[in-house]
Protein backbone atom coordinates (compact mmCIF):
# COMPACT_ATOMS: atom_id res chain seq x y z
CA UNK A 1 0.00 0.00 0.00
CA UNK A 2 2.70 2.59 0.83
CA UNK A 3 4.96 2.01 -2.12
CA UNK A 4 1.41 2.82 -4.45
CA UNK A 5 0.67 5.71 -2.52
CA UNK A 6 4.14 6.84 -3.59
CA UNK A 7 4.08 5.90 -7.03
CA UNK A 8 0.99 8.49 -7.34
CA UNK A 9 3.04 11.44 -6.52
CA UNK A 10 6.28 10.18 -8.30
CA UNK A 11 6.92 12.60 -11.81
CA UNK A 12 5.21 16.14 -10.95
CA UNK A 13 4.51 17.75 -7.91
CA UNK A 14 2.39 21.18 -8.14
CA UNK A 15 2.11 21.99 -4.03
CA UNK A 16 -0.66 24.37 -3.24
CA UNK A 17 0.24 26.86 -0.07
CA UNK A 18 -0.38 25.40 3.23
CA UNK A 19 -0.41 26.60 6.84
CA UNK A 20 2.42 28.82 7.09
CA UNK A 21 5.40 27.83 9.36
CA UNK A 22 6.43 28.97 12.55
CA UNK A 23 10.21 29.48 11.96
CA UNK A 24 12.38 29.82 8.92
CA UNK A 25 15.23 26.89 8.18
CA UNK A 26 18.45 26.70 9.94
CA UNK A 27 21.48 26.20 7.80
CA UNK A 28 23.48 25.48 10.55
CA UNK A 29 21.54 22.53 11.76
CA UNK A 30 22.52 20.26 8.50
CA UNK A 31 23.21 17.16 9.67
CA UNK A 32 25.52 14.31 8.27
CA UNK A 33 25.34 10.78 9.30
CA UNK A 34 22.57 11.40 11.76
CA UNK A 35 20.74 8.39 13.14
CA UNK A 36 16.89 9.20 12.60
CA UNK A 37 15.82 8.46 15.99
CA UNK A 38 18.54 11.44 17.59
CA UNK A 39 17.23 14.77 17.64
CA UNK A 40 19.19 17.80 16.00
CA UNK A 41 19.79 21.53 16.76
CA UNK A 42 16.64 22.06 14.66
CA UNK A 43 13.22 21.01 15.77
CA UNK A 44 11.89 21.05 12.12
CA UNK A 45 14.42 18.84 10.63
CA UNK A 46 13.94 16.50 13.40
CA UNK A 47 10.68 16.29 12.94
CA UNK A 48 11.44 15.81 9.48
CA UNK A 49 13.74 12.74 9.83
CA UNK A 50 11.62 10.84 12.41
CA UNK A 51 8.12 11.26 10.61
CA UNK A 52 9.91 8.91 7.64
CA UNK A 53 10.69 6.52 9.89
CA UNK A 54 7.89 4.16 8.70
CA UNK A 55 8.42 5.29 5.30
CA UNK A 56 11.91 4.13 5.10
CA UNK A 57 11.04 0.75 6.76
CA UNK A 58 8.67 0.50 4.34
CA UNK A 59 10.95 0.12 1.46
CA UNK A 60 12.48 -2.52 2.79
CA UNK A 61 8.89 -4.37 2.87
CA UNK A 62 10.21 -7.11 0.91
CA UNK A 63 13.65 -7.94 2.29
CA UNK A 64 14.59 -10.76 5.03
CA UNK A 65 15.51 -8.61 7.46
CA UNK A 66 13.81 -5.18 7.41
CA UNK A 67 15.89 -2.12 9.28
CA UNK A 68 15.13 -0.79 12.55
CA UNK A 69 14.96 2.71 13.02
CA UNK A 70 18.32 3.12 14.87
CA UNK A 71 19.89 1.26 10.67
CA UNK A 72 18.93 4.13 8.64
CA UNK A 73 20.56 7.76 8.48
CA UNK A 74 20.00 11.21 7.05
CA UNK A 75 21.83 13.88 5.50
CA UNK A 76 20.01 17.16 5.08
CA UNK A 77 21.69 19.70 2.69
CA UNK A 78 20.48 23.80 2.66
CA UNK A 79 20.93 26.62 1.09
CA UNK A 80 19.53 30.17 1.63
CA UNK A 81 18.95 33.38 -0.84
CA UNK A 82 18.44 36.29 0.63
CA UNK A 83 16.55 39.55 -0.57
CA UNK A 84 15.50 38.79 -3.72
CA UNK A 85 13.36 41.59 -5.50
CA UNK A 86 10.34 40.01 -6.92
CA UNK A 87 10.72 39.62 -10.22
CA UNK A 88 13.70 37.82 -9.97
CA UNK A 89 14.66 34.57 -12.01
CA UNK A 90 17.49 32.31 -11.46
CA UNK A 91 19.09 29.59 -10.71
CA UNK A 92 20.49 27.16 -7.89
CA UNK A 93 21.80 23.93 -6.72
CA UNK A 94 21.75 21.76 -3.81
CA UNK A 95 24.44 18.84 -3.20
CA UNK A 96 23.43 15.25 -4.23
CA UNK A 97 24.29 12.05 -2.01
CA UNK A 98 27.56 10.59 -2.23
CA UNK A 99 27.47 7.32 -1.70
CA UNK A 100 31.17 6.53 -1.43
CA UNK A 101 31.73 8.17 2.29
CA UNK A 102 32.24 6.18 5.06
CA UNK A 103 29.51 6.23 8.35
CA UNK A 104 30.86 9.24 10.62
CA UNK A 105 33.82 8.83 8.33
CA UNK A 106 35.67 5.67 10.43
CA UNK A 107 37.02 4.18 6.91
CA UNK A 108 35.59 0.91 7.95
CA UNK A 109 31.49 1.03 7.56
CA UNK A 110 30.16 2.31 3.79
CA UNK A 111 27.15 3.99 3.43
CA UNK A 112 23.96 2.59 2.56
CA UNK A 113 22.46 2.78 -0.24
CA UNK A 114 19.93 6.22 -0.95
CA UNK A 115 16.23 5.10 -0.06
CA UNK A 116 14.29 8.43 0.10
CA UNK A 117 14.59 11.85 -0.74
CA UNK A 118 13.19 15.05 0.50
CA UNK A 119 12.88 18.14 -0.98
CA UNK A 120 11.42 21.02 1.02
CA UNK A 121 11.16 24.84 -0.13
CA UNK A 122 10.86 27.76 2.22
CA UNK A 123 9.54 31.43 1.08
CA UNK A 124 10.16 34.33 3.76
CA UNK A 125 8.53 37.90 2.51
CA UNK A 126 10.77 40.05 3.95
CA UNK A 127 9.60 43.72 2.67
CA UNK A 128 7.22 45.52 0.56
CA UNK A 129 3.58 47.19 0.90
CA UNK A 130 0.96 48.06 -0.81
CA UNK A 131 -1.15 50.91 0.40
CA UNK A 132 -4.72 52.86 -0.56
CA UNK A 133 -5.00 56.47 -0.11
CA UNK A 134 -8.59 58.05 -0.09
CA UNK A 135 -8.36 61.14 -2.34
CA UNK A 136 -12.10 61.44 -1.56
CA UNK A 137 -14.78 63.66 1.11
CA UNK A 138 -16.43 60.37 1.23
CA UNK A 139 -15.70 57.22 3.31
CA UNK A 140 -14.77 54.10 1.76
CA UNK A 141 -16.61 51.14 4.26
CA UNK A 142 -15.14 48.30 2.65
CA UNK A 143 -11.51 48.31 1.19
CA UNK A 144 -8.73 44.98 0.92
CA UNK A 145 -5.41 44.97 -0.37
CA UNK A 146 -2.79 42.61 -1.05
CA UNK A 147 0.86 42.48 -1.77
CA UNK A 148 3.19 39.57 -1.82
CA UNK A 149 5.03 37.34 -4.04
CA UNK A 150 4.64 34.32 -6.98
CA UNK A 151 7.09 31.54 -7.25
CA UNK A 152 7.42 28.95 -9.19
CA UNK A 153 10.87 26.43 -9.17
CA UNK A 154 11.57 23.39 -10.96
CA UNK A 155 14.37 20.72 -11.06
CA UNK A 156 16.32 21.71 -14.63
CA UNK A 157 17.16 17.03 -14.47
CA UNK A 158 14.05 15.85 -16.27
CA UNK A 159 14.07 12.80 -14.21
CA UNK A 160 13.27 14.54 -11.44
CA UNK A 161 10.32 16.41 -12.50
CA UNK A 162 9.34 18.62 -10.01
CA UNK A 163 7.39 21.70 -9.91
CA UNK A 164 6.86 23.94 -6.76
CA UNK A 165 4.30 26.63 -6.77
CA UNK A 166 3.38 29.12 -4.21
CA UNK A 167 1.77 32.55 -3.95
CA UNK A 168 2.24 33.82 -0.05
CA UNK A 169 0.53 37.48 0.52
CA UNK A 170 -0.30 39.81 3.30
CA UNK A 171 -3.79 41.02 3.42
CA UNK A 172 -5.41 43.74 4.73
CA UNK A 173 -8.93 44.86 4.92
CA UNK A 174 -11.20 47.76 6.66
CA UNK A 175 -12.47 51.55 5.67
CA UNK A 176 -10.76 54.80 4.45
CA UNK A 177 -12.19 57.72 6.21
CA UNK A 178 -12.45 60.70 3.85
CA UNK A 179 -9.59 63.01 3.17
CA UNK A 180 -10.72 67.05 3.28
CA UNK A 181 -6.91 67.36 1.82
CA UNK A 182 -5.29 64.90 -0.82
CA UNK A 183 -2.41 64.09 -0.60
CA UNK A 184 -1.45 62.58 -4.10
CA UNK A 185 1.30 60.00 -4.68
CA UNK A 186 4.41 60.10 -2.49
CA UNK A 187 8.11 60.83 -4.03
CA UNK A 188 9.25 57.36 -2.83
CA UNK A 189 12.82 57.81 -4.11
CA UNK A 190 13.54 60.98 -1.91
CA UNK A 191 11.70 59.70 1.31
CA UNK A 192 13.43 58.21 4.52
CA UNK A 193 11.61 55.26 5.94
CA UNK A 194 10.10 57.03 8.52
CA UNK A 195 8.47 59.72 6.20
CA UNK A 196 7.56 56.40 4.07
CA UNK A 197 5.57 54.72 7.13
CA UNK A 198 3.58 58.31 8.03
CA UNK A 199 2.70 58.50 4.33
CA UNK A 200 1.22 54.84 5.06
CA UNK A 201 -0.67 55.33 7.89
CA UNK A 202 -3.84 57.72 8.86
CA UNK A 203 -7.50 57.23 8.49
CA UNK A 204 -8.08 57.67 5.44
CA UNK A 205 -5.40 55.01 4.13
CA UNK A 206 -5.28 51.37 4.13
CA UNK A 207 -2.26 49.34 3.97
CA UNK A 208 -0.91 45.98 3.51
CA UNK A 209 2.55 46.08 5.14
CA UNK A 210 5.27 43.00 4.68
CA UNK A 211 6.47 42.60 8.02
CA UNK A 212 10.07 40.46 8.65
CA UNK A 213 9.48 39.95 12.43
CA UNK A 214 5.66 38.40 11.56
CA UNK A 215 6.74 34.51 11.56
CA UNK A 216 3.56 34.50 9.29
CA UNK A 217 5.08 35.53 6.60
CA UNK A 218 6.80 32.60 6.43
CA UNK A 219 5.50 29.82 3.93
CA UNK A 220 7.04 26.80 4.22
CA UNK A 221 5.92 23.56 2.31
CA UNK A 222 5.43 20.26 2.77
CA UNK A 223 7.90 18.05 1.16
CA UNK A 224 6.84 18.10 -2.74
CA UNK A 225 8.88 15.03 -3.45
CA UNK A 226 9.55 11.45 -1.40
CA UNK A 227 10.19 8.37 -4.07
CA UNK A 228 11.05 4.73 -2.86
CA UNK A 229 10.64 3.17 -6.07
CA UNK A 230 11.69 5.23 -8.79
CA UNK A 231 14.98 4.16 -9.90
CA UNK A 232 15.85 6.78 -12.57
CA UNK A 233 14.44 10.00 -10.79
CA UNK A 234 16.71 8.36 -7.19
CA UNK A 235 19.37 8.10 -9.24
CA UNK A 236 19.66 11.96 -10.28
CA UNK A 237 20.02 12.71 -6.64
CA UNK A 238 23.07 10.29 -6.78
CA UNK A 239 26.79 12.28 -6.94
CA UNK A 240 28.09 10.46 -10.25
CA UNK A 241 32.30 10.20 -10.80
CA UNK A 242 32.33 12.59 -13.68
CA UNK A 243 29.37 14.68 -12.35
CA UNK A 244 29.51 17.99 -10.37
CA UNK A 245 27.88 16.66 -7.31
CA UNK A 246 24.84 19.32 -7.57
CA UNK A 247 21.51 18.93 -8.52
CA UNK A 248 20.19 22.13 -9.79
CA UNK A 249 16.53 23.77 -9.99
CA UNK A 250 15.35 27.19 -11.93
CA UNK A 251 12.91 29.60 -10.52
CA UNK A 252 10.91 32.37 -11.37
CA UNK A 253 9.23 34.70 -9.45
CA UNK A 254 6.82 38.08 -9.90
CA UNK A 255 5.05 40.37 -7.58
CA UNK A 256 1.53 39.74 -6.57
CA UNK A 257 -0.97 42.63 -5.75
CA UNK A 258 -4.79 42.68 -5.80
CA UNK A 259 -7.69 45.37 -4.35
CA UNK A 260 -11.23 46.14 -3.79
CA UNK A 261 -12.21 49.14 -3.15
CA UNK A 262 -15.32 49.65 -5.12
CA UNK A 263 -15.40 52.91 -7.39
CA UNK A 264 -14.41 55.39 -5.32
CA UNK A 265 -11.91 58.03 -5.49
CA UNK A 266 -8.87 56.35 -4.22
CA UNK A 267 -5.32 56.02 -5.23
CA UNK A 268 -3.09 53.01 -4.68
CA UNK A 269 0.66 52.79 -4.21
CA UNK A 270 3.20 50.17 -3.90
CA UNK A 271 6.75 49.03 -2.92
CA UNK A 272 7.58 45.92 -4.50
CA UNK A 273 8.03 43.48 -2.47
CA UNK A 274 11.56 41.08 -1.65
CA UNK A 275 11.79 37.71 0.36
CA UNK A 276 14.14 34.70 0.70
CA UNK A 277 14.33 31.57 -0.91
CA UNK A 278 15.27 28.31 1.99
CA UNK A 279 15.45 25.46 0.13
CA UNK A 280 16.50 22.19 1.69
CA UNK A 281 16.83 18.63 0.69
CA UNK A 282 17.16 15.41 3.30
CA UNK A 283 18.66 12.44 2.15
CA UNK A 284 17.56 8.92 3.76
CA UNK A 285 19.85 5.72 3.51
CA UNK A 286 20.03 2.27 5.37
CA UNK A 287 23.24 1.68 7.16
CA UNK A 288 24.88 -1.32 5.57
CA UNK A 289 24.64 -4.14 7.97
CA UNK A 290 27.15 -4.57 10.58
CA UNK A 291 30.20 -7.47 10.59
CA UNK A 292 28.16 -9.23 12.92
CA UNK A 293 24.99 -9.02 10.90
CA UNK A 294 26.64 -10.09 8.05
CA UNK A 295 27.59 -13.24 9.58
CA UNK A 296 24.41 -14.18 10.72
CA UNK A 297 23.35 -14.04 7.16
CA UNK A 298 26.38 -15.58 6.12
CA UNK A 299 25.60 -18.77 8.74
CA UNK A 300 21.78 -18.67 7.45
CA UNK A 301 22.82 -19.25 3.72
CA UNK A 302 25.08 -22.13 4.29
CA UNK A 303 22.61 -24.83 5.16
CA UNK A 304 21.15 -23.74 1.98
CA UNK A 305 24.49 -23.76 -0.36
CA UNK A 306 25.16 -27.17 1.31
CA UNK A 307 22.10 -28.43 0.35
CA UNK A 308 22.18 -27.24 -3.35
CA UNK A 309 26.19 -28.38 -3.67
CA UNK A 310 24.57 -31.72 -2.46
CA UNK A 311 22.33 -31.94 -5.42
CA UNK A 312 25.16 -30.63 -7.74
CA UNK A 313 27.45 -33.84 -6.76
CA UNK A 314 24.46 -36.74 -6.66
CA UNK A 315 24.47 -37.36 -10.48
CA UNK A 316 28.33 -37.95 -9.92
CA UNK A 317 28.48 -40.06 -7.32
Amino acid sequence: MLSRIFVLGLVVGAICLVSPCQATIDPTADVLFHPATQGTAEAALTGQIQATTATVVGAHSGDTHPPTPADFYADSHTKVFSNLQAGATGFFSLDQFNPNRFLNNDGVTPVGKLQGVLLYFTIHLKSGRLVFDNESTQTVSAAIVQIGTSLSAWSTDPAVGIQFLTNPRVTKSGSLAGDLTPDGFPDLAHMTQAQIDAASTGPDKLAAIIDPGDLANSHVEQPIYTDLTNATALAAFVKQPSGTGKITFGYVSQPTTSHFAGNQDVIEWAIPPTFDIEARVVYLYAAVPEPASMGLLAAAFVPVLARRMRKRQSPLS
